[in-house]
């Protein structure tokens, strides 16, 4: 297996955990009742250390960490253009 290959599969392993990390939280903003601004904000807070750690644990870097939030970010941006 190339070199090349071998690096894409554990990218993809690694965007299918914040794949998971991410369905998750999205799920928990559609339950119901609506959850409160707090339990939003413990949520997300919860689903972030997850990722970061999994990224320590793996090496990978900074901007990886930051991939959960740009993710929700680009999610919540979408969400509110589509509303107006």
């Amino acid at each position: 297996m190339s070199e090349i290959r071998r690096k894409r599969r554990k990218l993809n392993l690694h965007m299918n955990v914040l794949g998971v990390l991410l369905s998750d939280f999205y799920q928990f903003l559609e339950k119901s009742p609506r959850p409160s601004d707090e339990e939003v904000r413990q949520t997300f807070t919860h689903c972030h250390k997850r990722w970061k750690k999994y990224c320590v644990t793996k090496g990978l870097s900074e901007m990886m960490m930051d991939e959960f939030k740009r993710q929700v970010s680009e999610a919540w941006k979408h969400k509110m253009s589509e509303s107006h």
